[in-house]
């Protein structure tokens, strides 16, 4: 029988490891991709404030009081959204912390007695725990949070955006004729 060799038995595991990084980093990729809104999303919000600037700035001109709101809104995820991830950054922020005393602790590990791991997985536990926690208090209180945070965390990427309940696009068909002829909106 041949003898293992040394090579391999680093080389097939840590091949195995740089597999499992990669494919958490896409998945990782990929949750935030769907938190942020793509390309083709931005795109027509910047398209309906243009349009929603034009005919704002029509009926200023022509003396009407024109509300300074934006027409794409941004709220509230669902309250699930942040206990799930409050729930899932709490238990990884204790399990970076104990991984990090583990380590320390691990009379045959090369960590041992070092004090690295005891501060990078304290203080990275502790970040990550106290996102967590953050998170479940968000939606614990959900909309009851105060008027700050609320305003915080719907123009973040904690928050989402909400389209306007008409067409800005049949809007402004209808209000940019009536407004330059003097009228007032058509209905």
């Amino acid at each position: 029988m041949t003898e293992p060799q040394p090579a391999l038995a680093v080389f097939v595991p840590g091949l195995m490891g740089a597999g499992i990084l990669v494919s958490a980093g896409i998945l990782l990729a990929d949750g935030l991709r769907r938190l942020v809104p793509n390309r083709g999303l931005r795109r027509r919000i910047a398209w309906v404030r243009g349009v929603h600037g034009v005919v704002a700035a029509a009926a200023r001109s022509a003396g009407q009081d024109v509300a300074p709101d934006d027409p794409y809104c941004r709220d509230f995820r669902p309250r699930w959204t942040y206990l799930g991830a409050g729930a899932t950054l709490a238990v990884a922020g204790v399990l970076l912390a104990v991984a990090g005393a583990a380590s320390f602790e691990d009379p045959s590990g090369i960590l041992h007695d070092n004090p690295w791991p005891l501060w990078a997985g304290g203080t990275t536990g502790g970040l990550v725990l106290l996102g967590g926690v953050f998170l479940l208090a968000l939606g614990a209180v959900h909309r009851r949070a105060p008027v700050p945070v609320r305003r915080l965390v719907a123009n973040s990427i904690l928050g989402k955006l909400v389209p306007p309940p008409e067409d800005i696009r049949e809007r402004a068909r209808r209000v940019i004729p009536a407004i330059m002829h003097g009228e007032g909106e058509r209905t």
